[in-house]
């Protein structure tokens, strides 16, 4: 069926439907109804129910960092479970570029539906409607495009929340002076977003810190090293660094091990790679966001199999039974804070706060 260009939010799913002469499978999923669905809010494309399993690719970010390799994991568990064909891909290179390759090669192989972790807000749009178009319903994980018509939802973070509760810790631990901040490039949704909730908790924490500028590394562990050491270096009064992802981290402690300044400089960062966990436990770092990629990877697949199957949803991430129409956009997964010693947790905290020993912490590490 030719499809027009019209554009539909999510809670105009039924009407979308209507005039596609679509119904909701019959909870027959890929092995027996016989509704079409369209592919993404905006109508380019239609998927409708084949024989066999379903057939699931999540799409990481890179296959290089473990938070994209620990959603992979949660992924393929669930297809285990729920009887999916799972397969997990990515490319070593976190860039548009690199990633583009892997989705017009996925397209390719004709999936029921994608699951990808966008290297760009923007820059990879093109593929979405492409994947939309063949057929292949669309959804993201973690980082998400400007475009929410392309795609039905996001399964992530809220990461404006996750800066403000970091930003929170630190300023319970800080009471004066500069705070660096640390990010891969100014492109990355989530990076922006969690760089603006920081800054807005460390603005209301008082007056006594001060956000510098952004500095960019391009999420090269090395390449952050040598920033980092460029911020203190050229900034006596900094007091703390925030990372807002896993290399950055990884470089942020490696360049204050390096400049003698454990315990002057108090490292707060997302992510919490075995690197990572090394690093907040022998307290080159004190602070963790710990998001639950696991969990994430899991359950993006349970609701992704379940919508394709039509009927209502169901999820930890959602409050009761939902139905196709009313799927939330985005979906947030929980996050914790981990950090090198209990007495860092402030009292007034909203979030889940312990040690890298802590069980409710270890249950969440990321293990890629």
């Amino acid at each position: 069926m030719k499809r027009s260009t019209l554009m539909f939010g999510a809670s105009a799913f039924a009407a979308v439907l209507a005039l596609a002469g679509c119904s909701a499978p019959d909870n027959g999923g890929a092995t027996g109804g016989e509704g079409c669905l369209p592919t993404s809010p905006q109508e380019i494309g239609e998927w409708c129910p084949g024989e066999g399993p379903l057939d699931i690719v999540v799409i990481q970010g890179t296959s290089e960092h473990s938070f994209y390799n620990t959603v992979g994991i949660g992924a393929r568990d669930a297809g285990d479970e729920l009887g999916v064909n799972v397969d997990v891909q990515g490319a070593a290179e976190f860039s548009p570029t690199a990633q583009a390759s892997v989705i017009n090669a996925v397209i390719e192989s004709k999936p029921d539906a994608i699951i990808i972790a966008l290297t760009s807000p923007t820059a990879l749009d093109p593929q979405l409607e492409a994947a939309a178009e063949a057929g292949i319903m669309v959804f993201t994980v973690d980082n998400d495009t400007d475009n929410k018509d392309l795609r039905w939802t996001n399964v992530g973070t809220d990461h404006v929340q996750s800066g403000n509760v970091l930003a929170e810790v630190i300023a319970a631990n800080v009471s004066d002076g500069e705070v660096g901040v640390l990010a891969s490039s100014p492109g990355p949704l989530v990076e922006r977003l969690r760089i603006e909730g920081f800054t807005e908790g460390i603005e209301g924490a008082g007056d006594g810190l001060t956000v510098l500028e952004t500095q960019y590394c391009e999420g090269d562990a090395a390449k952050c090293n040598g920033v980092t050491n460029a911020i203190v270096t050229a900034n006596a009064d900094v007091k703390a660094i925030m990372a807002v992802g896993e290399q950055m981290g990884i470089g942020a402690g490696n360049a204050v091990r390096a400049a003698g300044l454990v315990g002057q400089v108090l490292v707060g960062s997302f992510d919490a790679s075995p690197s990572q966990q090394r690093d907040l436990k022998d307290g080159t770092v004190q602070a963790l966001v710990v998001q639950h990629p696991y969990q994430m990877g899991f359950e993006a697949i349970s609701i992704v199999s379940q919508y394709l199957q039509g009927g209502s949803i169901t999820s930890p991430l959602l409050d009761g039974e939902v139905s196709l129409a009313d799927l939330p956009d985005p979906i947030y997964a929980e996050f914790d804070i981990a950090v090198s010693d209990a007495a860092l947790c402030p009292d007034t905290l909203a979030v889940y706060c312990g040690t890298a020993d802590d069980p409710k912490i270890v249950e969440s590490l990321y293990v890629g």
